[in-house]
């Protein structure tokens, strides 16, 4: 019987928030929505402040 060849596995790694800034190109969907999701961050943390003035 012939052996089967042993394909190479995917490699998957740990990736930053500098690796997905600057290595690699999002579409604009995809900085659209991570623009969306720190503004919604910003005014959470800043709404208490906002409900003072």
């Amino acid at each position: 019987m012939a052996e089967a060849t042993k394909k190479p596995r995917p490699e998957y790694r740990n990736i930053g928030l500098g690796q997905i800034l600057f290595a690699y190109r999002l579409p604009l969907a995809g900085r659209v929505s991570i623009g969306h999701r720190v503004s919604g961050a910003l005014l959470f943390l800043f709404l208490p402040f906002i409900l003072f003035l």
